[in-house]
């Protein structure tokens, strides 16, 4: 499996043998970064969130195409220290990629003590494993995408739709099969404010003669 695009073009991304492990496709990655660029996502100087990362394959692309930062998320170890060995044959300096070998739900959970969102929060979890519900909530309430980023799961295709909470927050901007894979972006979209109901309409006072 080879980066599609950027800097690290045909470089070569290990890969671990694991259940679960399924690195995405040239075809899928492709189409992702395809419909979030049609969607405004520029890459130069961008903040990524990886989840499930595996072979960290989307976060590594997206370093690539000239993110800033990519933080990677993956509680098998052997992944884990695949994404490192991949980064330093890269040459990725260091203060651009951060690998965290922990669970995701535990790591999403503790909260964003930094309270800098990330411009995309990538998941892809296991198959069969129904972990898109609880990851996208999570991701959603605790303030890993900041206003007008992009959340994106790749799942299989029969997944059942999640719904973040604040759901008036985001909206779901793609939705698409690929084969067995089924990739769907939502938008984290600023919360609008509200007229005051109690406020008195202005009125023009009416002129004398």
């Amino acid at each position: 499996m080879r980066v599609v695009s950027g800097i690290y073009r045909g470089r070569a991304i290990r890969t671990v043998d694991a259940e679960g492990m399924r690195p995405a496709t040239q075809k899928v990655r492709e189409a992702l970064f395809s419909a979030l660029a049609a969607r405004g996502v520029e890459w130069e100087g961008a903040r990524v969130l990886d989840l499930f990362a595996g072979s960290g394959s989307l976060g590594l692309e997206a370093l690539s195409r000239g993110a800033a930062e990519a933080v990677f998320v993956e509680l098998h170890r052997p992944a884990a220290k695949g994404i490192l060995a991949t980064c330093k044959d890269f040459g990725v300096p260091a203060g651009r990629a951060q690998v965290l070998a922990e669970d995701v739900l535990t790591f999403l959970t503790r909260g964003n003590s930094a309270r800098r969102g990330f411009d995309v929060c990538f998941i892809d979890p296991p198959y069969h494993k129904n972990l898109l519900p609880p990851a996208v909530a999570a991701v959603a309430a605790h303030g890993w995408v900041h206003e007008d980023g992009f959340l994106v799961a790749e799942v299989e295709t029969r997944v059942e739709l999640p719904h973040p909470p604040e759901s008036q927050h985001w909206a779901l901007c793609f939705d698409r099969a690929y084969g067995q894979t089924r990739i769907l972006i939502w938008t984290h979209t600023p919360p609008q404010p509200t007229p005051d109901a109690d406020a008195s309409p202005s009125i023009p006072a009416p002129s004398i003669p």
